[in-house]
C-alpha cells in the first residue's frame, strides 16, 4: 500500500501537465516512505530527497511561469506557499545531508499533508483558472461564438461612437452591429 494513493477525484486539478507532475511528486514521496520503511541506506534516501527537492523546484517554476504569463490574480499567495515549502524542505534536506536528522514519519506526514492540501486548495483553484482560459481560447476559435471585448480595446474605441461596444445579451434578438 502506498503512503499517498493517487485518486483523480481527490487530487486531480484537471490540467494534464499539472496532474502528471503531481503524480511524480506523489511517487517520490511514496518512494521515500518505502525506503524509510525498508531501512534502506541513507544514500538511497539522499538520492530520493535530492530528486524530490529538484523536481519540486522545477514543478513550482513551471506553475509560476504560467501564473505570470496569464496574470493569475492569486499568484502572490500561491508563490508564498511554494516558497514556504521549498524553505522547509530545503532546511530538512540540509539537516539530513549533514547527518543531523533522519527521514522520520513526521517528515513524511508533513510532505504528504502539505502536498495533498496544496493540490486540493491552491492548485485546484489555479487549475480552474487555467481551464477557464483554455475554454475561452476554444470559444475564441469558434467563428460563431460571441466574443467578450478586451478591456484594453475598450479604451481605444471612440466613446462618442453610437456603436455599442458591449456584447449583446444572448436573448436580445437584436442584430449585432
Amino acid at each position: 500500500m502506498s503512503f499517498i494513493d493517487w485518486n483523480d477525484a481527490h487530487l486531480s486539478v484537471h490540467v494534464e501537465q499539472f496532474d502528471k507532475e503531481h503524480k511524480h511528486l506523489v511517487h517520490l514521496i511514496n518512494e521515500l516512505h518505502a525506503a524509510m520503511k525498508a531501512g534502506r541506506g541513507r544514500d538511497i534516501m539522499a538520492k530520493i530527497l535530492d530528486e524530490l527537492v529538484g523536481y519540486t523546484k522545477s514543478h513550482f517554476s513551471a506553475e509560476e511561469t504560467l501564473m505570470s504569463r496569464h496574470g493569475y490574480p492569486a499568484s502572490g499567495s500561491h508563490r508564498a506557499q511554494h516558497a514556504s515549502f521549498v524553505e522547509r524542505v530545503g532546511a530538512f534536506h540540509r539537516e539530513f545531508a549533514a547527518n543531523n536528522t533522519t527521514v522520520t514519519l513526521e517528515v513524511l506526514q508533513f510532505l504528504q499533508g502539505w502536498l495533498v492540501e496544496h493540490i486540493q486548495g491552491a492548485d485546484r483553484e489555479f487549475g480552474a483558472f487555467i481551464s477557464s482560459l483554455n475554454a475561452s481560447t476554444r470559444r475564441s476559435n469558434d467563428p460563431n461564438a460571441r466574443q467578450p471585448i478586451d478591456p484594453a480595446a475598450r479604451s481605444s474605441i471612440d466613446p462618442t461612437s453610437k456603436r455599442s461596444i458591449d456584447p449583446l445579451p444572448a436573448n436580445s434578438g437584436r442584430p449585432r452591429s
